[in-house]
This record gives structure tokens, C-alpha cells and sequence, in this order.
């Protein structure tokens, strides 16, 4: 392989070295970028043993005498990681929707607002800091002392808020 086959094939030939070769670090991949003095000092350094850095040499005029065969090579597991890819990003997608079906209910006396936080002592005693803002569907204004329910989602965020009467 020479200098210029090298340069014009890099990025397919870097992932077959890689992984045929395990010693190449991403580092010296980087290092190379296609310079067919740097890839022979590289081999040099961490291929010793001239059986080994023959061998590799030998698998480097290989890989350019396949031509495009890496790419050929690498294009099925590319499709498949773009398939699966695609999936997760549905899943997760789904499962977001999931989560904001999974509300919770919140009842109490509305003790302070601080900006975009409403912060509601429940009927337990507990003080619970909820996020509202111009998603949030809101039934009127509110003010410290309201009495209030609010439907929560995991992670405090109130998707709407209502004045509720007094219980006597």
C-alpha cells in the first residue's frame, strides 16, 4: 500500500485495523489521519517483533488490493445499528408518554410561589415543591394560602392545578 492509497482509504481502513489490531488505540488512529509514515512509525512502535509488523503490512496491501470490500463489510452491522438506533429512540419516546400518563394526585394548602415553583403542604404535612409553567393548565390564579390539586408527574412537574373547597 502506498502513501496515497492509504490517505484515500483511511476511514474505511482505520475500523478494519482497529479491529483486526487490537493495540491501535483511537489516539493513534488520530495521530495517523491516512500518513503512511506516521501508520509505518506506529507499527513500528507497538508491533515490535518483525513477524508481527510484516504480517501487518502484509494485511494493509491486503485490505487495499479488496478495495471496497471494508465498506461492503461495515454497511450491514451500519444498518443494523441505524435500525436499532431508530428503535430505542421510539421506545424511549413511548416510555416518556408512559411516564406522563403515570401522574400523581396532590391535595393541600398552597404555601408559597417562587417563580415557576409552587410549593404545596400536602395533607400528610409534606412539602412538596412543584414545577408550573405555560404547559401547565391552570384553573385561575393562585395565591399563598389557596387550597389546591394538582396532577403530578414523577418528577414534580404540575401538568394542572385546581382550587378546591375546604373539606368541613
Amino acid at each position: 500500500m502506498n502513501a496515497d492509497q492509504l490517505k484515500g482509504k483511511w476511514m474505511q481502513f482505520k475500523g478494519e485495523m482497529k479491529q483486526q489490531y487490537g493495540k491501535f488505540t483511537d489516539d493513534d488512529l488520530q495521530q495517523i489521519e491516512g500518513n503512511y509514515d506516521k501508520y509505518f512509525g506506529k507499527v513500528q512502535e507497538r508491533y515490535g517483533d518483525k513477524k508481527k509488523k510484516d504480517e501487518l503490512m502484509k494485511w494493509a496491501d491486503q485490505c487495499q488490493l479488496q478495495g471496497g470490500s471494508a465498506m461492503k463489510k461495515l454497511i450491514g452491522p451500519f444498518m443494523l445499528a441505524l435500525i436499532l438506533g431508530i428503535g430505542m429512540a421510539a421506545l424511549s419516546f413511548a416510555a416518556g408518554d408512559m411516564a406522563a400518563l403515570d401522574s400523581q394526585t396532590i391535595k393541600g394548602d398552597l404555601l408559597k410561589i417562587d417563580g415557576e415553583f409552587y410549593v404545596v403542604k400536602d395533607m400528610t404535612g409534606k412539602e412538596i415543591r412543584l414545577h408550573v409553567d405555560k404547559t401547565s393548565q391552570l384553573d385561575g390564579t393562585f395565591k399563598a394560602g389557596d387550597k389546591i390539586e394538582a396532577q403530578a408527574t414523577d418528577k414534580a412537574h404540575a401538568s394542572s392545578m385546581k382550587h378546591v373547597q375546604p373539606t368541613k
